[in-house]
């Protein structure tokens, strides 16, 4: 299903093969977590991506104020848009790209497809975002799965580990699996930040 919705969004999966080559130390930003489970959502940091994202949410937060808003019979499964994510309840929401996963009534499942998350949005909240400018730049978030652990109940959204990725699902090719060093390699990015 997920390989289905990014290729309705980007129009092509030409991008996924240089994801699935990577592998070695890297260090990687959760933007999601299960609890109980060893599946989660992360960016790779690397120069590459910080590039990426700083055009990407430039672009996003320059057009967000022109781009009108969806009507009831604009929402539809695969519908390209804008919503507004929050990482945290406390956070403040920024525009992302999202994509229509179900509509119910008046309210919309969004896929960010930034951040491997979905919320249950109203419908008349959704900009439209169908540019393809917006598509041109691969999702910045990937599936992970830890090797030999799980995730508690706690999200550790905005966490980053240091660690390893040592290849892919055997059943999810889109997965890779990635081996985190020692507690002492996490850390909040808010610490990151101060480091700096």
């Amino acid at each position: 299903m997920l390989m289905s919705i990014l290729n309705e969004c980007f129009g092509n999966l030409n991008w996924f093969g240089s994801i699935m080559k990577d592998e070695g130390e890297t260090a990687v930003m959760v933007t999601e977590t299960y609890p109980e489970t060893p599946f989660f959502w992360a960016i790779q940091l690397s120069e590459v991506s910080q590039n990426k994202m700083v055009t990407l949410f430039t672009a996003i937060a320059k057009s967000e104020k022109n781009q009108p808003y969806l009507g009831k019979d604009d929402a539809h499964r695969g519908k390209k848009c804008l919503a507004e994510f929050l990482f945290t309840p406390h956070d403040a929401g920024a525009w992302n790209r999202a994509c229509i996963l179900e509509v119910v009534n008046f309210f919309a499942l969004v896929f960010f497809v930034d951040f491997g998350s979905t919320a249950f949005i109203p419908i008349y909240s959704l900009k439209f975002l169908s540019e393809e400018e917006f598509w041109q730049i691969p999702p910045l978030t990937q599936p992970f799965m830890l090797e030999e652990d799980v995730f508690c109940k706690e999200r550790l959204v905005k966490t980053v580990l240091r660690g390893k990725i040592v290849g892919s699902h055997m059943c999810e090719h889109h997965i890779h699996r990635f081996v985190p060093f020692s507690e002492e390699a996490r850390f909040h990015v808010r610490d990151l930040q101060e480091r700096l």
